[in-house]
């Protein structure tokens, strides 16, 4: 097909997986995986579908050839930060479930922090807390992602008090946090009206050079607004040296919780006349 210029299509890849899935070719199933990745095509739910499938019956297989898909991560690149639940969970969640439960004795899941930051990601996304944190706590070096990563799902489970707890042993063990830490320790702080405390951090985030970047920007104005602190949100906004419908909202938003209507009108028509 190719001596012939026929470039593959998604659906090439597929049937190829699928075969590959079916002979439990470990070898091709990379180089497909990699075409695939450098095409671009990674992100495609039907190839995603056969990708898992390769991988399900590569791990049902034998363990010898677990460590070669480690070498080869294709299990962290399938399990980036983006995942988003949707049809092929149950395949996703099935996958997870063999590495992280039923072989409990693949140590270099713990030593792995793409794939382990992936995990913990995909966990917090889902609610599952306790997996989450039993990943992290597995893991042997952890990174800032790794450290975001488990704030991030404490703060999505409302468990404010250990997303608190965690961020600050982050610091105390000579982390740097970066604009997502910061964001998440904004959010959780302004979800108790802690103004002194979200100042702290605004002024920690200020130091770190990360104030007026677009992620922190838009938390500090959603923060100020939610602590009716709205001048000093307005503030946030005028500086930023690029701003988006997002950080916009936040404001509107924010003027209408403070009873401030004209205000909050005011904003919108800036931002439709923008």
């Amino acid at each position: 097909m190719r001596l012939s210029g026929v470039k593959p299509t998604r659906s090439t890849y597929g049937s190829v997986l699928s075969v590959c899935a079916h002979l439990i070719d470990l070898v091709l199933g990379q180089q497909i995986h990699s075409e695939v990745i450098k095409l671009g095509l990674d992100k495609n739910r039907m190839l995603m579908k056969f990708l898992l499938q390769w991988i399900i019956e590569i791990l049902s297989s034998g363990m010898q050839f677990l460590d070669a898909m480690h070498k080869h991560c294709c299990l962290a690149s399938l399990l980036n930060s983006s995942f988003q639940p949707d049809e092929v969970t149950p395949l996703r969640i099935l996958v997870f479930s063999m590495l992280v439960h039923v072989c409990p004795s693949l140590t270099w899941l713990g030593s792995c922090n793409e794939l382990g930051n992936a995990l913990i990601d995909m966990y917090g996304k889902l609610g599952n807390i306790e997996d989450a944190r039993q990943q992290f706590d597995l893991m042997v070096l952890k990174d800032t992602i790794t450290w975001n990563s488990m704030v991030a799902g404490y703060v999505q489970g409302n468990d404010v008090d250990e997303a608190i707890f965690l961020f600050c042993q982050m610091m105390w063990e000579g982390i740097s946090p970066d604009e997502v830490s910061f964001a998440c320790a904004l959010i959780m702080l302004a979800n108790l009206d802690a103004l002194e405390a979200d100042k702290q951090i605004h002024a920690s985030a200020i130091k770190s050079g990360f104030e007026l970047t677009l992620y922190v920007g838009i938390t500090l104005v959603h923060m100020y607004a939610k602590c009716a602190s709205i001048e000093e949100a307005h503030n946030i906004l005028a500086q930023m040296p690029e701003s988006n419908i997002v950080s916009r909202n936040a404001l509107v938003a924010g003027y209408v919780q403070n009873d401030q209507g004209m205000e909050a009108i005011d904003v919108f028509r800036q931002m439709q006349a923008a």
